[in-house]
């Protein structure tokens, strides 16, 4: 049974700063949260390649993902602003990340909790992963400037799901299931549900509520999404 704390109509009302800049929903979670843009252009999905520079200490470089990152508080005085934060969070990744800047209307998907965990400098992080979706009129030129994203592309996904990150994957995987052809779906299914099982084990890991593969039942579906938006 879920917990009542992770029971909300928006998981955004519920997270809170910490000591360290970045939000929970209690002092006592092991992880953060971060925001990605899932941004639409033409049937085309901006994503990111994480560097391989630094690939000895981090064990998602190499792989695609969302351009974002965490949400950080913007000022010392900022106590109540998630929403605010998030939003000045994430368009500044974009920015650095893919040289796109964010329309100013975004759009919530139907996604429960995703967990990711990576190894960063020998250390543990797990993240907890909101996204929210943006579309512009045509996938004009990315270009990264961050020195941690060694490439940003527009990308049709379906025939890359295993070059993609697993919470990303997973979260892909949900925006875009309803979509994708019964090929697609095909191709897709044993690289989402290695996604999910990976995700699966990091949500027990920080007492989170497990994700559904996208071709769960739409009870089950319905009950993830319901957990928190």
């Amino acid at each position: 049974m879920v917990e009542d704390r992770y029971c909300s109509p928006t998981i955004m009302d519920r997270l809170a700063f910490r000591a360290d800049g970045l939000t929970s929903l209690s002092e006592d979670d092991d992880w953060r949260a971060g925001c990605v843009a899932f941004i639409e252009a033409e049937g085309k999905v901006a994503l990111v390649r994480k560097s391989t520079d630094d690939a000895t200490d981090y064990d998602l470089a190499g792989l695609w993902a969302m351009p974002g990152g965490m949400i950080r508080r913007q000022s010392p005085g900022a106590t109540r602003e998630v929403e605010k934060a998030a939003r000045s969070s994430l368009a500044s990744r974009v920015e650095v990340e893919a040289g796109l800047k964010l329309p100013a209307a975004w759009n919530t998907p139907d996604l429960g909790p995703i967990v990711s965990r990576y190894l960063r400098r020998g250390r543990t992080r797990w993240t907890l992963l909101l996204a929210r979706t943006f579309t512009i009129q045509s996938p004009v030129p990315l270009c990264p400037i961050d020195r941690t994203i060694s490439e940003a592309r527009w990308a049709r996904v379906a025939p890359t799901w295993e070059t993609i990150a697993p919470a990303n994957r997973l979260a892909l995987a949900h925006i875009l299931w309803p979509r994708l052809s019964e090929s697609e779906k095909a191709h897709a299914r044993e690289w989402v549900e290695k996604a999910k099982v990976e995700c699966s084990g990091w949500a027990r890991e920080v007492g989170l509520p497990i994700p559904p593969s996208p071709w769960a039942s739409v009870q089950r579906l319905r009950e993830w999404t319901a957990t928190f938006i």
